[in-house]
């Protein structure tokens, strides 16, 4: 079995300077996140499905092999579309 490590963002702007070297630009972090973990957990696709250019752009800032895990938009999860069996 395989584990990946990742973290629910790549934007926390307080890891500039420390996780990221300083004075990373936001265009960047994304790609810089994916040079030191394999996977991370998409928390804005909860809020809102992204466009395809947002989805083409997140792909070409990620390292090769890179994971990115969508959370299920908040309209699935929390407005009883999913149900138990």
């Amino acid at each position: 079995m395989n584990f990946l490590l990742g973290c629910a963002v790549w934007a926390y702007k307080g890891w500039i300077g420390e996780f990221y070297p300083p004075k990373s630009p936001a265009g960047e972090l994304l790609h810089l996140y994916s040079q030191r973990l394999r996977t991370v957990e998409g928390n804005t696709t909860f809020y809102a499905i992204p466009s395809s250019e947002t989805i083409a752009q997140w792909k070409s800032q990620m390292s090769p092999g890179f994971q990115f895990c969508p959370k299920l938009p908040r309209s699935l999860t929390h407005n009883g579309v999913l149900k138990p069996n």
